[in-house]
């Protein structure tokens, strides 16, 4: 131990007398070590770490479609509640979407990214809030009577100061008035990875925020609202399977309720049909993911390069320096130290070096992790 504790010290007295070749050889790791650090936790948030609920294997997504098309699209709140109600191989459907409203409390405004949600979501996915409760049939009885919401952690502690008290109290969106009934757990943020949303709120709300993404709408013979008009298709859904059921057993009950629904209501669902995968398959949307996992692959393949190359640089480097040092270890060999010794001390200087690289490196990676975080797109979207 003793002998340790002195080959690092010479150690760091060697390094610190050669500062160039120390600065370089710690920023070439560090660059290496940052960057591969950095991309690795952004492909892993988007396309590797699963969603933080109870038992994810059991979940499926659920996709309508034009019986044409091979793409992988939304569903009417009408049609939801028909699959959720008649499914006997699903324990659980849940509905969704992320909507776009005007944030106002006490003088401060903003653009903020939610979802709209059933009844069941957060009983079916597993998550229990934080700090309050879910969401109650109740308060899905009737469009628009029901203004309450859910806070993501991220924006329970930046908007209201981590306040423990904050069940009760209340913020608008969108000019209306909405009473806070709970705090998700930290680690949820919400359906689409990387993504947080920042708040829940019930479908029945809808007509007063602003849905985003997916829409396809075919004319409805009845209703006047999103959640009255069957054709108007702006729900993702995610159902949870009975431990016992695989997903084409799934695919073949709702596929029968859909063309069951289409006899029914032909003026809308006619041509529709439906698509149920596994959720652990998919990354965002089987329709992007083609892209976008290679891209990620890629991404990997090239920062892996870097890393790869930044190590044959440095090794290099090594080399130099110990072929410049041939004197200084003929020295040590002539005064009685054995060959042994001297490998020894070389190792522990590698070590060190590795080890300051090392620090250095996940600094880095935590700099350009922040410098994505504080991106801001033009949309009002916290990346997690």
């Amino acid at each position: 131990m003793h002998e340790s504790i002195r080959d690092l010290r010479y150690a760091l007295r060697s390094l610190r007398g050669a500062p160039g070749f120390t600065f370089v050889a710690v920023a070439t790791l560090a660059l290496g070590i940052g960057a591969n650090s950095a991309i690795f936790s952004l492909v892993n948030a988007v396309l590797l770490r699963p969603l933080p609920v109870e038992r994810p294997h059991e979940l499926v997504d659920v996709y309508g479609h034009v019986r044409t098309s091979s793409s992988h699209d939304s569903s009417s709140y009408l049609d939801y509640l028909d699959l959720r109600h008649q499914t006997q191989t699903l324990s659980g459907l849940i509905a969704y979407s992320n909507f776009f409203a005007g944030f106002a409390r006490e003088g401060r405004s903003e653009v903020v990214v939610g979802e709209v949600v059933s009844d069941n979501y957060f009983q079916v996915l597993g998550v229990s809030p934080r700090i309050g409760r879910a969401f109650t049939p109740a308060e899905f009885e009737a469009e628009g009577t029901h203004p309450v919401a859910i806070l993501s952690d991220a924006f329970w502690s930046t908007r209201f100061a981590a306040d423990p008290n904050v069940v009760g109290r209340s913020l608008q969106l969108n000019g209306v008035t909405y009473t806070i009934v709970g705090v998700a757990a930290r680690e949820f943020g919400g359906m689409f990875p990387a993504v947080t949303a920042q708040l829940w709120v019930p479908l029945t709300m809808i007509e007063e925020l602003e849905p985003v993404g997916n829409q396809r709408s075919v004319a409805s013979p009845t209703g006047d609202t999103r959640l009255t008009r069957r054709g108007s298709r702006w729900l993702w859904m995610r159902g949870r399977r009975w431990s016992d059921v695989q997903v084409q057993q799934v695919q073949a009950e709702l596929g029968g309720i859909v063309a069951r629904l289409a006899t029914q209501y032909p003026e809308t669902n006619e041509l529709e049909a439906i698509s149920v995968l596994s959720t652990n398959d998919v990354h965002l949307n089987p329709d992007m993911d083609a892209a976008i996992v290679p891209a990620g692959a890629l991404m990997l393949v090239v920062v892996g390069l870097v890393l790869l190359v930044a190590c044959a640089n440095l090794a290099n480097m090594l080399l130099a320096r110990a072929a410049a040092r041939q004197r200084e270890f003929a020295v040590r060999l002539a005064l009685g130290a054995s060959r042994a010794r001297l490998v020894r001390q070389l190792l522990t200087e590698s070590l060190t070096l590795a080890l300051m690289g090392g620090i250095a490196g996940l600094l880095v990676a935590n700099s350009l992790l922040g410098l994505i975080a504080r991106f801001r797109p033009p949309l009002p979207i916290e990346l997690g």
